[in-house]
């Protein structure tokens, strides 16, 4: 009996350790399929982002080059993220770029883009960035409501269809093509609807990202503080208000214009939670519970706000413990602190300089041809009225507040 049971243990063991090894096996063979899967879209994206890259670097060169060799300044005035911006669109539309490129730009004017407005959140702590989103909040929700309720009007004056002139509205009020994007599908937005509405949007808002810059500079006289409420919301895109504040930074020297830009437009972004719910549900095209709606709300929340916010967080209590113990966590000293914040700073801004290379490499100059003319007119219209309602605030209320 002893010996029959010894042998049913053994017996047992033997197939047990034979079941885990096959466990194993089949553990390990999983663990490469996902290591080749993983790495197969890193070479996919590779390409692409170094080309996206070399043209930042090259723009950044050129950008030194031109400001303080040729122009003998101390610190360039011609703004790398223009030059970045203008090669993409030039190499765009006049070289036929390789399918290879593809992966890596999409993911440069995506991620990268948005990586870098995470780490902008390192140059701003949460009370600062409190104070410029309260103070931004009246100025967001007029221009935002304003531009909805004009911009819809006007399109139905032009006898644009309905959801058309709503995706014009949208995108110009709140966040560009994110906004198109969210909204198309609420109201049962057609392809070339949505297609025209992002050409609109896209055509208008590089326009701002080139001129508005300079424009803000004049009409509130060298203000770096109003100049960047105003492009916060005056601005279409993310990667648009990004590459304006940048612009304006970079050319009068004025470095809290890009901080509050951000922080005005990511408010903006904010709202996307709350406005394309609400259109979903008035064009009756949801049957949202109280619940569901919540969570359809959620989901419109951009995850690189959410990162912004963690990382101004991170910035403020790493302050803080500066302040009471002269070090953080008893390891970094403040001028390790200071360097990293610096160095991550500037990595922001090259992220931001590539991305728009990306944004520039993706501009097709040929989609202006397919927009009508009514379309054409409703966008400018948006960008002017949404331009002229930031700017009157600016000057007429924003003083008594």
């Amino acid at each position: 009996m002893y010996d029959a049971l010894s042998f049913r243990c053994w017996n047992t063991m033997q197939f047990s350790g034979i079941y885990d090894a096959e466990r194993v096996g089949i553990m390990a063979q999983d663990i490469q399929k996902n290591t080749a899967s993983f790495l197969s879209q890193i070479k996919k994206h590779v390409p692409g982002i170094a080309a996206v890259m070399i043209i930042a670097a090259g723009a950044v060169m050129l950008s030194r080059f031109i400001g303080e060799q040729l122009m003998g300044f101390d610190e360039s005035p011609v703004s790398s993220v223009m030059i970045s911006l203008l090669m993409g669109i030039i190499l765009g539309n006049l070289v036929a770029l390789p399918a290879a490129l593809q992966p890596g730009i999409r993911f440069s004017v995506k991620t990268i883009l948005r990586i870098g407005i995470a780490l902008l959140g390192l140059r701003l702590s949460i009370a600062s960035a409190a104070y410029v989103g309260l103070t931004a909040l009246p100025l967001v929700l007029i221009t935002v409501i304003g531009a909805l309720l004009i911009v819809t009007a006007l399109s139905r004056m032009l006898n644009i269809s309905k959801t058309l002139g709503t995706l014009i509205a949208v995108g110009t009020s709140i966040c560009g093509v994110s906004a198109i994007a969210a909204a198309g599908p609420a109201i049962d937005a057609s392809d070339e609807e949505m297609s025209y509405a992002v050409t609109t949007i896209t055509v208008f808002g590089m326009a701002a990202l080139l001129v508005y810059p300079v424009i803000a500079h004049w009409v509130f006289r060298g203000d770096g503080a109003l100049a960047g409420y105003f492009l916060g919301t005056a601005v279409h895109d993310t990667s648009q208000v990004t590459g304006a504040a940048l612009m304006y930074a970079q050319v009068y020297g004025s470095p809290e214009v890009l901080e509050i830009a951000m922080v005005t437009k990511l408010l903006r972004n904010l709202l996307m939670a709350v406005l394309i719910p609400y259109i979903s549900l008035k064009y009756s095209r949801s049957k949202m519970t109280a619940s569901s709606g919540l969570r359809t709300s959620l989901k419109y929340i951009p995850g690189f706000v959410i990162w912004f916010a963690a990382l101004s967080a991170v910035r403020t209590l790493g302050d803080l413990s500066l302040q009471s113990a002269g070090n953080i966590l008893g390891v970094l000293s403040s001028e390790v602190w200071m360097e990293g914040i610096s160095f991550l700073s500037r990595t922001a801004v090259f992220l931001l300089v590539a991305a728009l290379a990306a944004v520039g490499l993706r501009t097709s100059l040929k989609d202006l041809a397919v927009l009508g003319v009514k379309p054409f007119l409703t966008g400018f219209a948006a960008a002017a009225v949404v331009g002229l309602l930031s700017t009157a605030f600016l000057h007429l209320v924003f003083p008594l507040l």
